[in-house]
């Protein structure tokens, strides 16, 4: 089925919609489907069908268009008892028991911004790594939390807008309900859409604990509710299990909260003493470094009593103003490696090499003072055949990489054998940097 590495086979299925699959080398994980859109209505139920058959590495590309579920329809699974004492099951997401821990799907809408592709449906117990990018998912139509989980995943909207119903009857009434797992929010929106807004209590509820970043929001919102974001005992002891930053607290009544009652039938903030303020940032004024193996990974398996920590280091030689830098390791070879001076470059034999960064540090752009990073050799050999043909790609946006690869050196730091590529002048550090060989 595959006549050469260098050309991925396509495989078109023309039902009402069409399913495009990409499929890279045989021992490379992932394929690409896409759902297209006919007369800006969306095939429910070839989405479902696709989401269920997504195995490790996948890729589920929507089209931009309006995707209307059935009623009580959500991605994810849920169960109940029957009457008769069976157990009923919905299944509306990827088989779990052929994924490992570290392993997962890119789920993306393919328009311009998140409101061309409009999920009109909620996420519940999404039981595989997942992220979630350019998507609105509209959960007005519902009467349960827009995202719950209480499974241990590690969940990422990116570029997302997630919209509340009435939540009225929901046990919590939370537009965002995350009791266990990472999850994270980068350049997202959280928004109650009851009418009125008091049919929802809080933006996001989650408990702190003493694990790192298990709750991370980063450029984004939460806008409109009578509280924005609940920390449950979020306090300077426990700052680093929650990470805000730069992120606005809109029109909510209370924005911030620690502590909570109901004894009125709604929630009453009790602590608005919120450490938001005080928060520690990993990227201060100055030169600046985050040193090998000190950020977490955001997307690898989560783990309550510790984290998985990214093998690379970066030398900031002159932040103007300071913030907090995050960073993860992508499930997916997308997008596809380009190609350079007339050859394709390949994502390796293993898992992809793709590394997404942000910061809300502001950078000095000055000629000299570009941000650097190192990465650990021996990990990224490992997952190709011929190291001496590895290239670095560098995407501003993660949708095109620029012409060239990034000059890549080898050094010694740290006691590491690193490849360290100096990256073009940036303002802010918001990239993706990819490795690949011929």
């Amino acid at each position: 089925m595959f006549a050469s590495r260098l050309f991925p086979s396509r495989i078109s299925l023309f039902i009402t919609l069409t399913l495009l699959a990409t499929e890279f080398a045989a021992h490379v994980i992932g394929k690409e489907y896409e759902v297209s859109c006919k007369d800006g209505v969306g095939d429910t139920t070839l989405f479902t069908s696709t989401i269920k058959a997504l195995l490790p590495g996948d890729v589920l590309l929507l089209g931009p268009c309006n995707y209307q579920f059935e009623e009580n329809y959500m991605i994810g699974w849920s169960s109940s008892w029957s009457p008769t004492g069976g157990l009923n099951e919905v299944i509306n997401e990827p088989d779990r028991d052929k994924f490992g821990g570290s392993e997962g799907v890119l789920i993306k809408g393919t328009g311009e911004d998140p409101a061309q592709t409009v999920l009109k449906t909620v996420i519940q117990s999404f039981r595989v790594n997942v992220i979630f990018e350019n998507l609105t998912i509209d959960g007005k139509q519902s009467t349960e939390n827009v995202y719950y989980t209480d499974y241990d995943q590690t969940i990422v909207f990116r570029n997302c807008v997630l919209i509340s119903g009435n939540l009225s009857t929901a046990y919590i009434k939370a537009a965002v309900w995350s009791l266990s797992g990472r999850l994270t929010f980068i350049d997202s929106k959280i928004i109650n859409g009851a009418t009125p807004a008091t049919g929802a209590d809080m933006g996001v509820w989650v408990d702190s604990t003493f694990s790192r970043n298990n709750m991370n929001l980063m450029s984004s919102s939460i806008e409109i509710f009578p509280i924005g974001f609940y920390g449950g005992r979020w306090a300077p002891g426990t700052q680093k299990s929650i990470q805000i930053h730069k992120t606005m607290l809109w029109k909510n009544t209370v924005d911030c909260c620690v502590s909570y009652d109901e004894t009125s039938g709604a929630a009453r903030c009790i602590n608005k003493i919120c450490p938001l303020t005080s928060q520690t940032m990993n990227t201060p004024v100055g030169r600046s470094k985050i040193a090998m193996n000190e950020l977490v990974d955001l997307l690898d398996e989560y783990n309550y009593s510790s984290q998985s920590r990214l093998p690379l280091r970066i030398i900031f030689p002159k932040v103007n103003t300071g913030g907090y830098t995050v960073a993860y390791k992508l499930f997916s070879a997308h997008p596809a490696l380009p190609t350079h001076a007339g050859k394709q470059y390949q994502p390796g034999n293993a898992a992809p090499q793709y590394f997404q960064f942000d910061s809300t540090a502001t950078l000095s752009n000055k000629k000299k003072k570009q941000l650097r990073i190192g990465f650990d050799r021996s990990v990224i050999d490992s997952n190709f055949d011929n190291p001496e043909n590895i290239k670095a790609f560098f995407s501003y946006n993660g949708k095109v990489w620029k012409k060239k690869p990034l000059l890549m050196k080898k050094r010694r730091a740290e006691g590491v054998r690193i490849y360290q590529v100096r990256l073009p002048k940036l303002r802010r550090l918001k990239s993706l940097i990819a490795f690949g060989e011929i």
